[in-house]
């Protein structure tokens, strides 16, 4: 924020501006900016007509590596529960004598992902856009190194390709078990008579939330019926969504942010998507008719938020 506020002073003070400029300051972006874009259509006319949409809340792929985004994954977040008995009971009294909560849920939530990292729901990839020539080249011309990436996590990536691996992390979909929350406050004699997944989706152009939201339910329910539910009850839900987004790293406006980072930093940006989502980003421009541009302003090395 300050320093976009400083950007516009710098210019003010060069000479009249040859374009409006309104700020918006949106922070509720992770719980989903409820209302924002309600109230941007009721204030429309303060910003019509717009241009350009310019937000920077993304990261340089590298340190020393200027970066202009084009693309984020959307975002489904879901619940899987399952109830069992009407209350927690000790394991040392009831253990083996029904079929557990837990036990089911693990089984379930490994019908979702195999060790490879393949997503097992039926269909899950089908509608996954294609690579093309042009967003191909742009990936050649990235420089990525996958060894300091592997040494910096402590992981093993699934890919050996700095390619690859930028598109396992930007471009195709991913699914992952973010958390699993019991009823028994993590008594350790305890059966919990609930347990919770908590499943996140990161999905991609040209993927549906609705169809992958319904599919995904649709695929648990079909696996559960399959374990004989032995009187356990399994709930799934979708809690929200944010929309995958994709700009035009071609435009006019991209290029003319090419010229300017070369102008300052002396180097020319590359173009990267990213594996996160900022749910305003295909909103706003919708609301707007106006294109998106995301300009990072922030070092990969600096802390990450949750998003």
């Amino acid at each position: 924020i300050v320093a976009l506020i400083f950007a516009i002073k710098e210019l003010a003070e060069e000479g009249p501006l040859p374009v409006n400029i309104n700020l918006v300051i949106e922070g509720e972006e992770e719980s989903n900016s409820d209302g924002f874009i309600e109230t941007i259509m009721h204030h429309k006319s303060y910003f019509n007509p717009s241009d350009l949409i310019l937000i920077s809340n993304n990261y340089w792929i590298g340190d020393d590596t200027p970066s202009l985004v084009y693309g984020l994954r959307g975002v489904i977040y879901f619940t899987v529960e399952i109830s069992g008995p009407k209350a927690n009971v000790h394991s040392g009294v009831e253990g083996g004598a029904f079929i557990e909560p837990m036990t089911q849920l693990l089984i379930l939530l490994s019908k979702l992902i195999d060790c490879n990292g393949k997503v097992l729901i039926p269909g899950f990839y089908d509608q996954v856009r294609k690579l093309d020539l042009h967003e191909d080249r742009l990936y050649n011309e990235i420089d990525y190194d996958v060894v300091k990436y592997a040494k910096n996590l402590s992981v093993c990536p699934l890919a050996s390709t700095p390619k690859d691996l930028l598109m396992k992390k930007w471009r195709y979909p991913s699914l992952t078990i973010n958390d699993i929350s019991t009823s028994s406050d993590h008594n350790p004699t305890s059966i919990p008579c609930s347990v919770r997944g908590d499943v996140s989706i990161r999905f991609v152009p040209d993927q549906s939330a609705p169809v992958l939201a319904e599919t995904f339910k649709s695929y648990l329910e079909s696996e559960f019926e399959k374990l004989s539910s032995h009187g356990n009850k399994l709930t799934v839900k979708c809690l929200r969504s944010g929309p995958w987004w994709l700009g035009d790293p071609h435009n006019k406006f991209y290029q003319a942010a090419t010229k300017a980072i070369e102008q300052v930093w002396k180097k020319t940006p590359i173009f990267i998507r990213e594996g996160g989502t900022i749910p305003i980003t295909s909103k706003i421009e919708e609301s707007l008719s106006a294109p998106a541009l995301l300009l990072s302003l922030i070092h990969i090395s600096e802390p990450t938020r949750q998003a």
